[in-house]
């Protein structure tokens, strides 16, 4: 049974009202507004009638830098309530914070289905609410980014495989509205989408018979041209080139993957010369770059060849960057929460977060070493992401997608080593009473 209505309101109650404090301590009230990058420019754009377009400045044109969602969802208030208005600022901020919440009750859905203990879940929602360590992303960056609600859609995906005993047992109905789900969440997030589809598929693989796997295939794949096909079709159209999902892969490639990123100086500054240096938000170089090279796509294609050529020359160097934006992903450096970001707390939050996902790593160990539950389907989705970030720089809202998961994974691990330690001290406590009774009941004793 699910955790009772009145604890839920009380927590997500506490937590909302600690994001609104921090948003009126830091930014001076609940309606100032806040441009997050390029998600941000192109939402007013779409607001102002001139399209999904001006990524990187007013006058770029037309872009695929980013994902159609949550832009939109940020238009539709700035329609709605004005650009820039108080009243559009404090509507972007309920929709950042409601988007929190769908992520928290999904991931509260997802383990309550694992069979994760009640004591556990309720743990991991007060630390959810009341460590708000993501603070920064989650009242101001998305209201224009995916972070939250990919986590929500991923949650809610991997919830409704939970619940399945085989993917043999599901309806075509069932795999329709699966598959629907995995394609809307790719639409937000590719990372969060492609680790769904890919337990999807593992799943299906596992659990069903070869000709009904080509069944639940057919039905991914009529899902994904259903909801990525208009998309692609835009692409194509506004762009004048073939862009499937997003043009920005040689640009984030060629921002991780570079000689100065191997040196020894503070890594907020080489994150910062390498962005304004070729990225065209930034760097007024990068623009005339940009605009020379023939436009997004083929500016970001160019510095995607650039950086492969690098890694071929320095296939050593690319290893160690990768391994090093593996441990950044889960181990987040204190610089990450400092560039570009009002959080004041940077050190302390980048210390709780690494914990949390070291104790969740160590319990999913644990977990799949036992054959627990759903384990196994957490450790793909995670592998997924991380591989997938693996040769980009990450930045706290690609950690998001893992800490969620982790953070019930880590409580889930806290609870049954409690519960183990409580069994042992019992058995122990009661094995020391007989042997006192024992010797109290020997003649002569």
């Amino acid at each position: 049974m699910l955790i009772d209505r009145r604890f839920l309101i009380v927590v997500f109650a506490a937590g909302l009202l600690l994001r609104v404090i921090w948003q009126i301590k830091i930014n001076g009230s609940l309606s100032t507004f806040a441009e997050v990058g390029e998600a941000t420019r192109v939402a007013m754009a779409l607001a102002e009638g001139r399209g999904f377009a001006d990524a990187y400045f007013e006058g770029s044109g037309p872009t695929a830098h980013l994902l159609p969602v949550n832009p939109a969802l940020a238009a539709l208030m700035m329609t709605l309530f004005g650009i820039k208005t108080p009243a559009s600022n404090v509507a972007l901020l309920c929709l950042a914070l409601a988007q929190v919440g769908f992520a928290y009750a999904m991931l509260m859905r997802l383990f309550n289905r694992l069979g994760v203990a009640q004591v556990a879940l309720r743990w991991s929602l007060v630390a959810l609410c009341i460590l708000p360590v993501f603070v920064q992303r989650e009242v101001i960056d998305f209201r224009y980014w995916e972070g939250a609600l990919a986590v929500g859609l991923a949650a809610a995906s991997l919830a409704m495989l939970a619940g399945q005993d085989t993917a043999a047992s599901m309806s075509l109905r069932a795999k329709g509205a699966a598959a629907l789900l995995g394609a809307l969440t790719f639409l937000v997030s590719p990372v969060a989408g492609s680790a769904v589809v890919t337990c999807w598929a593992v799943f299906s693989l596992r659990t069903e018979p070869f000709r009904k796997t080509l069944v639940s295939t057919a039905a991914i794949a009529a899902a994904f041209a259903l909801v990525l096909g208009p998309w692609a079709i835009r692409n194509h159209l506004a762009l004048g080139t073939p862009v499937l999902v997003r043009s920005n892969a040689g640009l984030e490639l060629a921002l991780a993957n570079h000689s100065a990123a191997l040196s020894d100086r503070p890594g907020n500054t080489t994150f910062a010369e390498r962005i304004a240096e070729i990225h065209p938000y930034i760097g007024h170089q990068a623009r005339a770059a940009m605009a020379a090279a023939g436009g997004e796509v083929a500016y970001s294609r160019r510095l995607g060849q650039e950086a492969q050529l690098w890694i071929v020359a320095h296939p050593k160097d690319f290893v160690r960057l990768t391994m090093r934006h593996v441990r950044q992903l889960y181990f987040p450096e204190r610089w990450a929460f400092e560039y570009n970001a009002l959080d004041r707390f940077s050190a302390q939050n980048a210390a709780i977060i690494a914990l949390i996902n070291a104790l969740g790593l160590i319990s999913l160990a644990i977990g799949l070493i036992s054959s627990r539950r759903g384990y196994a389907m957490l450790a793909i989705y995670l592998a997924w992401v991380t591989l997938t970030y693996a040769v980009l720089q990450p930045v706290p809202r690609y950690t998001y997608l893992i800490y969620g998961p982790l953070l019930f994974v880590a409580f889930d691990g806290l609870t049954r080593a409690a519960y183990a330690v409580q069994r042992a001290l019992s058995a122990l406590s009661f094995g020391r009473s007989i042997g006192v009774r024992g010797a109290t009941d020997r003649p002569g004793a």
